[in-house]
């Protein structure tokens, strides 16, 4: 049956009412032109201290701090491109530089940078369980770099092969010497591209991270209630040493669980929306590739999935300030470092005295 024709257009694909564009419409200027701008520079400047703080010599030598810190990284650079997206689809700044650095550079680097970071929570929760499971495998025979490597080379590599294809789906053409025109290519369209990688989307970025994360923190809590053995202790403490080659205090363990614990649940709880959609996305594709036969690319998707859409990135724009919330609240020595680095910079610019 050919879901192009008239009759069958209206019933295959469905048009948003009138109401319904104006609602979207509003949301776009108060939720991504006001809203979205303002959690994006409050979550790039949380990022940047939290970076700037994990980078220090206090926690350069524990490999969870440094995992923490490829996190704030990934993060910030998502906080970036989504503000870049605000600034030039709300209010058009840069409309010209944006189309030429969309297709290849801006839009699977968006999509990248927020793999990395959901990729990324799983290895911090992989390192911790290891960490309580095989402490002795742990112990570090030289700089803890390779550790770090071990984890953020398949973050990196993952994030990379998965997206592939992101770099496919759009291209530009020069109109004339001002306008470039942006356009989807036949991969967007095909019909076998949307039906795996959306499934593939919601298997990889949806169900597996959220199994994978809870049930390795639920197996770190319950080996954490059942041993108090010397072994696991060993491995909470990662063999992180001061500089007199002291192993930390039982207290830092404790502070690596809960920090763990803390941002695995705010991103269980900001991927919610997120999921919903990719759950969503599969159930209802049959009408996404009906309406591509009807030549309506992005068409057949319910108001509340679109709405449900523009939440979601609030949801992961603020997901990173949040973590900074927990740095600060659960570790008092990440407190007492962003303070010597207020203080340092006051007194670098004249505010206190010498």
């Amino acid at each position: 049956e050919d879901c192009s024709s008239a009759a069958n257009l209206s019933d295959c694909c469905p048009n948003l009412s009138e109401s319904d564009h104006e609602l979207l419409s509003w949301l776009d200027q108060w939720l991504a032109g006001g809203i979205q701008v303002a959690l994006c520079l409050t979550g790039m400047l949380s990022s940047g201290i939290a970076i700037i703080v994990l980078s220090g010599r206090n926690f350069n030598k524990n490999i969870f701090h440094q995992l923490l810190l490829c996190l704030a990284i990934f993060d910030l650079l998502h906080l970036l491109l989504s503000i870049i997206d605000c600034l030039v689809l709300v209010y058009g700044i840069g409309d010209y530089l944006y189309s030429l650095l969309t297709p290849y550079l801006l839009y699977p680097m968006k999509a990248i940078s927020l793999t990395c970071s959901i990729f990324m929570m799983m290895s911090l929760a992989m390192e911790r369980y290891v960490a309580v499971y095989k402490p002795f495998s742990r112990v570090p025979s030289t700089h803890s770099v390779k550790f770090i490597l071990r984890y953020l080379v398949p973050v990196v590599f993952g994030s990379l092969l998965l997206n592939l294809p992101k770099f496919c789906l759009f291209k530009f053409s020069f109109l004339n010497s001002t306008t470039i025109d942006l356009s989807i290519t036949e991969l967007r369209t095909n019909e076998f591209y949307i039906t795996y990688y959306s499934w593939m989307r919601l298997l990889v970025l949806g169900i597996l991270p959220t199994l994978w994360v809870s049930f390795l923190n639920w197996r770190i809590y319950q080996k954490v209630l059942q041993s108090s053995s010397s072994s696991v202790q060993l491995g909470l403490r990662r063999n992180v040493t001061t500089n007199n080659g002291e192993v930390l205090a039982k207290k830092t363990d404790n502070v690596q669980f809960f920090t763990l614990l803390s941002i695995v649940i705010i991103f269980l709880i900001c991927s919610i929306p997120r999921i919903i959609i990719l759950m969503h996305e599969a159930v209802i594709i049959d009408t996404i590739k009906c309406c591509i036969s009807a030549q309506r690319v992005g068409a057949g998707f319910p108001v509340w999935n679109l709405i449900l859409g523009k939440f979601s990135e609030i949801f992961l724009i603020v997901n990173p300030s949040l973590n900074f919330l927990v740095y600060s609240v659960v570790n008092p020595k990440f407190r007492l470092a962003i303070c010597d680095s207020l203080t340092l910079l006051y007194s670098k610019v004249g505010f206190c005295s010498t």
